[in-house]
């Protein structure tokens, strides 16, 4: 019965930040989802998302890199400063509010963040660059 109740107090605290129980494509995801919805919604409406970032307290610190493919699939590698691999993720929940017209991958230093430029067309918001 302890277990059960510890373990139900772990889930409770984890859906309370967010942060917990992600990985870093699922952080950025939230991310844009939190904010897609300043789009205008007539179609040509511009809106740049600045300072997107996979960071978690000790998780993904320094340089990362982020693929957003056209397939609609947000893919992170987290580097440590000798130039490995020491975590990342994938996601294909950000395709569910916003569309990638084409593939970017982006390379960032430690401590830089991602911008990405979303436009109105047809309804939907579309990715038109990610820096």
């Amino acid at each position: 019965m302890k277990q059960l109740c510890l373990a139900g107090t772990v889930w409770m605290l984890s859906s309370c930040a967010p942060d917990v129980m992600t990985d870093p494509a699922t952080r950025i995801a939230y991310d844009v989802e939190q904010h897609v919805g300043q789009l205008g919604q007539e179609d040509g409406a511009r809106l740049q998302l600045d300072r997107l970032t996979p960071r978690a307290p000790n998780e993904c610190s320094g340089a990362f890199k982020a693929q957003f493919d056209r397939v609609g699939m947000l893919a992170v590698w987290c580097y440590n400063a000798s130039g490995q691999v020491v975590g990342g993720g994938t996601t294909s929940y950000i395709s569910r509010f916003i569309d990638l017209k084409e593939t970017w991958v982006v390379d960032k230093k430690p401590g830089e963040t991602l911008t990405m430029t979303l436009e109105r067309r047809g309804g939907r918001a579309v990715v038109t660059a990610v820096r």
